[in-house]
């Protein structure tokens, strides 16, 4: 198979992504760590083989119909640098042929939510409905652990495995699964930039992956964050508060007890979740409490059906009782020593907000129980193009930037309308350059043609190919866990050529040495006969 170059970078890209990512000699140890397991865990790929090369097939194959007539979804599968099998999906209808002129929109859950948000509600009231009926490009992300990111290339996340499975926090899912998502939307898409619509965690992960990765600002036209979790100094949920001393003995107790996921699934489709079963478990009821399942989820006590309950990592609410205990914005703690090894500092990182210059604009509410408007207005302050937008609704609450009956009035018009002014000056920009350069090759069509002459010496038009071939990572992660494996039948074949080409060319010199030798001695009995004669 023939690789393209841009397959070369795009492995590269993840290996100085892992690389920067874990520095440090407990890095360096850790990694020989991963590759131990990485070795051990072969024996999955012949379950995910067929997962892991659907990026390769025709999407229109793989359409899920909604209740809404008319309205589909495509579904992709893609895979991180680090193994996650993420499956997103793509707003569409039965005959959605339209080529978007639009940059295209990533929608992004939040906290322990999946993309089912944002095509729950009926359409009057969906967001990613209505960017649809636009003409924009709407994509929906899911992020690892969610009902949507439960598989891996070598980590089973419903086995003893799960443990390693669900050890991530906001860190990996801003600087890994996010960044693949907007990769592979752009490349998909052939276009420049996307813009970016969140809510909640989907908002961190934004700020996390723009802060570490400054690079990735230049492939956001707008960022739309709902909500978004960040600095902490005014955290308002004192309830939660009052726990957070408490969350890592809790938090390192339940890993040791195989707990490392918030409500795991369940067989029974026709079982009805109880907040207090969040951990999978009865017994576990007082710390379901105490996490306060129920106000973070936006689930009623009782009566949860299971398409309505999501799942993830605890470790995400570790991190998050980390940041509100020492009110801060960082990475994840690993205690002095840890932190030596993994950051080469004694203190976690702090995410560094003035490295985000794509233009940002942060909407939040003032009774929303999990952010503060001081906190949002700080954070707008260290960014470089970032505008606050306060919801009128007093009362608004977290989950209602999903769930409220008048969200679209409340916050989504405005979101809109940003978009709007956004395409229009894009518009007006895009007429100026032409009128400047009248001359120049038109950038802007879509699909612009090419002039050839054909054997009659006329000029005809043929669509220019400007589609990009795209390698994803799981490609080469396969290459790399398959090679290893194929260097000793190699080795042993090239073993084999050599020594027969060596021995031909030992029999053929052992021939030919023979032939000389009989004709030295023809030669010898012919004269020994003239000498007698």
């Amino acid at each position: 198979m023939f690789l393209h170059r841009r397959s070369v970078i795009v492995l590269l890209l993840c290996l100085q992504m892992v690389s920067s990512f874990n520095s440090g000699e407990e890095s360096a140890k850790n990694k020989s760590d991963s590759n131990s397991t990485f070795t051990q865990h072969t024996r999955h790929l012949k379950k995910t083989k067929t997962r892991t090369l659907k990026l390769m097939e025709n999407p229109k194959a793989n359409l899920v119909a909604l209740s809404d007539k008319g309205r589909f979804l495509k579904s992709y599968d893609i895979v991180t640098c680090d193994g996650y099998i993420l499956n997103i999906f793509r707003t569409t209808s039965e005959t959605d042929e339209a080529k978007h002129k639009e940059f295209p929109v990533v929608l992004v859950p939040g906290l322990y939510q999946s993309s089912d948000g944002f095509v729950r509600q009926n359409t009057e009231h969906s967001l990613a409905f209505i960017l649809q009926d636009l003409g924009y490009d709407v994509w929906l992300a899911n992020v690892r652990g969610n009902k949507y990111g439960r598989r891996h290339l070598y980590l089973e996340s419903e086995t003893d495995e799960r443990t390693q499975f669900f050890d991530f926090s906001y860190d990996e899912i801003g600087f890994y699964d996010i960044a693949v998502i907007v990769d592979y939307v752009l490349n998909d898409t052939r276009k420049e930039k996307v813009h970016y619509i969140s809510h909640s965690l989907g908002g961190t992960a934004f700020l996390i992956l723009n802060s570490i990765k400054p690079e990735f600002n230049n492939k956001f036209e707008t960022a739309h964050l709902m909500a978004p979790i960040g600095y902490q100094n005014y955290f308002p949920n004192e309830k939660f508060t009052k726990d957070v001393d408490n969350f890592k003995e809790i938090y390192e107790d339940l890993i040791k007890s195989g707990k490392a996921e918030i409500f795991p699934p369940v067989k029974d489709d026709n079982k009805n979740f109880s907040v207090d079963d969040c951990l999978g478990d009865k017994k576990y009821q007082n710390i379901c409490e105490e996490l306060k399942i129920d106000e973070l989820m936006g689930l009623e006590k009782n009566n949860n059906s299971k398409d309505k309950t999501r799942g993830g990592s605890i470790k995400l609410l570790a991190h998050l009782a980390q940041n509100i205990k020492y009110k801060t914005f960082n990475r994840w703690d690993y205690g002095e020593e840890g932190n030596m090894n993994h950051y080469q500092i004694k203190q976690a990182p702090i995410y560094n907000l003035s490295d985000i210059t794509a233009p940002t604009m942060i909407v939040y509410a003032s009774n929303d129980e999990f952010v503060s408007p001081k906190d949002i207005e700080n954070m707008a302050k260290d960014m470089a193009k970032a505008s606050t937008r306060e919801v009128k609704r007093k009362d608004f609450k977290h989950q209602d930037f999903l769930l409220a009956s008048d969200v679209m009035e409340t916050v989504y018009n405005d979101i809109i309308e940003d978009l709007r002014n956004t395409a229009r000056l894009h518009s007006e920009s895009e007429k100026e350059l032409r009128k400047e350069h009248p001359n120049d090759d038109d950038d802007y069509v879509d699909d612009p043609t090419t002039i050839k002459a054909d054997s009659d010496g006329k000029t005809i038009k043929e669509p220019k190919n400007n589609m990009k071939l795209f390698i994803p990572p799981s490609v080469w992660m396969q290459i790399l866990i398959w090679l290893p494996r194929l260097m000793i039948p190699i080795v042993l074949i090239l073993c084999l050529v050599i020594f027969f080409c060596c021995l031909k060319k030992f029999n053929v010199n052992f021939n030919v040495g023979m032939r000389g030798d009989k004709k030295s001695v023809i030669k010898r009995e012919e004269e020994r006969e003239k000498n007698d004669a």
